[in-house]
């Protein structure tokens, strides 16, 4: 069992590693689409301001 246990696990924590880098990837995809979102500077949905 040490043999085989041997030989596969650096295999399975290789894909745990890559598994962990694509979702950290998507994640910080996400966050710059965010962030380069056009801001709008019309007050949509805002009441007048009264002075």
């Amino acid at each position: 069992m040490s043999v085989a246990f041997a030989v596969v696990m650096p295999f399975l924590m290789l894909a745990l590693v890559f598994f962990l880098a694509d979702i950290e990837s998507r994640h910080l995809t996400q966050r710059t689409r965010i962030a380069d979102r056009p801001a709008t500077d019309s007050a949509e949905g805002q009441a007048p301001a009264t002075a």
